[in-house]
C-alpha cells in the first residue's frame, strides 16, 4: 500500500470524525440546551456543541476507526459511536449537568458495541473467541 493512499484514508476518516463528531455535540448541546435553558440560548449552545464534537471528534474518530473499530465497518463504526455518545450527554444532562465524561463513556460503550457485534472478523468457536480477547493466563 502506498504511502498517498494511506494518508488519504487517514485524512477521509478524519474528516469524517470532525463532520460526525459536529453533528452529535450540536444535536447533543441542542438537546443540553432545551433541558436546561430552553429556546434563549439554541443557537449559542448548538454551535458550542458543535465546536466541542467537532475537537473530540478530530482526536477520537481516528483513534477509534484504526484502533479498536478497525474490522467494522465505518458507517457502523460511526452511526455507533455517534448513538453512544448522544446517549451519554442526555444521561449527564438528566444526572445534573456533566456531560463530558458520560459522553466519552457513551463513546466507549458504542466503539465497545461495534466491535462486538459488527466485526467482519469472525472466530469459528466461542471457546476460541474469549481465549483470543482474555488471552492465556501468566
Amino acid at each position: 500500500m502506498s504511502i498517498g493512499r494511506i494518508a488519504g484514508v487517514a485524512l477521509w476518516v478524519t474528516a469524517l470524525g470532525i463532520v460526525a463528531g459536529a453533528l452529535v455535540g450540536a444535536l447533543g448541546g441542542v438537546a443540553f440546551g432545551l433541558i436546561f435553558s430552553g429556546l434563549r440560548w439554541f443557537g449559542e449552545v448548538a454551535s458550542a456543541g458543535a465546536l466541542l464534537g467537532a475537537a473530540f471528534g478530530l482526536l477520537l474518530g481516528p483513534l477509534a476507526g484504526f484502533g479498536v473499530l478497525r474490522d467494522v465497518p465505518l458507517w457502523r463504526a460511526v452511526v455507533t459511536t455517534g448513538c453512544g455518545t448522544l446517549i451519554g450527554i442526555l444521561a449527564g444532562a438528566a444526572l445534573g449537568g456533566n456531560f463530558l465524561l458520560p459522553s466519552l463513556a457513551g463513546f466507549a460503550a458504542g466503539a465497545a458495541y461495534a466491535r462486538m457485534r459488527y466485526s467482519t472478523r469472525r472466530l469459528r468457536d466461542p471457546v476460541e473467541r474469549h481465549w483470543k480477547l482474555l488471552g492465556p493466563s501468566s
